[in-house]
């Protein structure tokens, strides 16, 4: 990923040969780009912080009837 002022774009870098991936992501690699963008901004912004990853964190809920 690179910065060009306000704008940003996901890339894939193969080699010597850079696809810009709009357009050709499935909906699941959208997810796992959104997920690494926000680590990677969690691991820069925050210091001495831990993160928490949570699978479906509301399940428990659904089945209390909340």
């Amino acid at each position: 990923m690179y910065a060009v002022g306000k704008d940003s774009q996901v890339v894939m870098v193969k080699g010597d040969t850079v696809l810009d991936m709009r357009g050709r992501c499935s909906a699941g690699q959208k997810v796992l780009a959104s997920l690494i963008i926000r680590l990677a901004l969690a691991e820069t912004f925050c210091l001495n912080c831990g993160i928490l990853t949570l699978d479906e964190p509301t399940t428990i809920a659904n089945q209390l009837g909340a």
